[in-house]
């Protein structure tokens, strides 16, 4: 299960693997005047509308994960649950073509099989004819070409391996990344998974650090970022030290050089617009008793605060979700457990007043050149899916 699938699971009572999904819903320069404006700006909010809403009668629909490949070709995965209660979920995935979103056709028997592995949360793509869509415990659906087929990851087992993030280069090069959690539930510990898919067979690669590693950036196949030890604020999730972890074409390396983080903060989230220009977003204690959005950037030299303001609220937010806008800024996504979630944009040196949704929003996407943003949500009674739009329609 992906981190935004365990927030919105954990509104409903959802009992699915939240101790996972919970923890993972996820030397620094002393800081410069110019690092957060003052400035106060619209509420960030502003211009998000619903494209898309995903249903399916007598049943429940959620939408975990989305990728966007280019303005006509994205990829949104989730289940639809009958509403009863009764009966198994089915795989669910849906296809933009630069004209609408469609759902997708899956093989009876294949989809069935994924189903069987809860939700399909997770889903990456390198063109429309190269798609893989994970449940969080490893089986997955993968369109090679025009045939969709059902596979599971080597030493399958439900409950061992659990999937958060996929980053699909090609026919020859897909990552899958997320935790191994051992021991039992109330004190489970979490050890960072990554495998590696090369056109023919999935080998374990060894990335440092510990905990959950649930959240990739890409600047291309041999320069990734991730964060491990990534955890919710206010999840009551075992609180491992988080750390960054390198790409660097041949090994995963940690950052030489650490964000420093206050007492009890947390890291959730990471974004990479180039090697010397990357975020991390989180959570800081404030004063009054919950927390705030926390975000560090790297400069190529070291990590600066870099925190939006806003007035401290007993809710414990974090900055859940980044990704760029289009226009050398950034969107990111204030998430709570219990909701609900705002949306903050970061452009010209400054964060704009967040704003609240409307929706219970999972996770953003960014939409390659074309300066507008996916974003995938869900209504308030967790019946139907939503992908929403930010900027001009792509095509």
């Amino acid at each position: 299960m992906n981190p935004p699938l365990g927030r919105a699971l954990a509104r409903t009572g959802g009992a699915i693997a939240l101790s996972v999904a919970a923890a993972a819903a996820p030397a620094m320069a002393a800081t410069p005047a110019s690092a957060v404006s003052p400035r106060v700006r619209p509420a960030a909010a502003v211009g998000w509308r619903v494209a898309q809403v995903i249903s399916a009668p007598g049943h429940s629909v959620l939408v975990g994960g989305i990728d966007a490949v280019s303005a006509s070709d994205a990829w949104a995965g989730g289940v639809s649950l009958p509403a009863d209660g009764e009966g198994n979920g089915r795989a669910l995935i849906e296809h933009w073509d630069g004209r609408a979103w469609h759902r997708v056709v899956l093989p009876a028997k294949a989809a069935r099989r994924v189903s069987n592995g809860l939700f399909l949360g997770t889903i990456g793509a390198s063109s429309a004819r190269d798609v893989w869509a994970f449940s969080e415990a490893g089986s997955y659906l993968r369109l090679d070409g025009t045939r969709w087929t059902f596979g599971e990851l080597p030493g399958y087992r439900a409950g061992k391996t659990v999937i958060f993030t996929i980053k699909v280069f090609g026919p020859d090069d897909t990552w899958v990344f997320g935790t191994r959690p051992a021991g039992p539930v109330s004190k489970a510990k979490f050890t960072p998974y990554a495998a590696r898919f090369n056109g023919r067979t999935w080998t374990s690669v060894q990335v440092p650090g510990t905990g959950i590693l649930s959240t990739v950036s890409a600047l291309s196949a041999g320069d990734m970022w991730a964060l491990t030890g990534s955890q919710a604020a206010g999840s009551g999730a075992p609180a491992p030290t988080p750390g960054v972890v390198h790409w660097n074409g041949r090994a995963w390396r940690a950052a030489p050089t650490q964000p420093r983080l206050p007492k009890n903060g947390t890291l959730s989230g990471i974004v990479a617009l180039a090697p010397h220009d990357v975020w991390v977003g989180g959570s800081a204690p404030n004063s009054k008793a919950g927390t705030s959005e926390l975000a560090r950037h790297w400069n190529g030299r070291a990590w600066t605060n870099a925190s939006p303001r806003s007035a401290p609220t007993a809710n414990d937010y974090y900055l859940a979700d980044l990704t760029p806008d289009g226009h050398g800024g950034l969107w990111a996504l204030g998430a709570e457990i219990s909701g609900p979630e705002r949306f903050w944009h970061y452009s010209d040196g400054s964060w704009q007043a967040p704003g609240k949704s409307s929706w219970q929003v999972l996770e953003l996407e960014a939409i390659p050149h074309s300066g507008s943003t996916w974003a995938l949500a869900a209504n308030a009674d967790l019946t139907a899916g939503l992908i929403l739009l930010h900027g001009p329609r792509p095509s």
